[in-house]
């Protein structure tokens, strides 16, 4: 468990962030004590999550014609008059 915690720096500092976070928005008593619980269940969970949720696979990214063949949208549009 700590090898996890430790190898996957950015998604704990990113949990223990909101943690003092939520815990100061607490005390100053912006937020609820319900609402403060209810934002538990995400905190805890970064501590345990690998780095890999928060990177982007572009293999698995759906294709996206404008931003790969601009030059045969934009001639498609133009043909088509609009």
């Amino acid at each position: 468990m700590k090898t996890r915690i430790i190898e996957n720096w950015r998604s704990t500092v990113t949990g223990i962030f909101l943690f003092i976070m939520s815990s100061t928005l607490l005390f100053l008593k912006v937020i609820t004590f319900t609402e403060y619980v209810a934002f538990l269940p995400t905190i805890l969970g970064l501590l345990y999550v690998r780095d890999s949720v928060f990177k982007l696979n572009p293999s698995k990214r759906p294709e996206d014609p404008v931003m790969n063949d601009r030059k045969t949208v934009s001639s498609k549009l133009l043909s088509k008059g609009g």
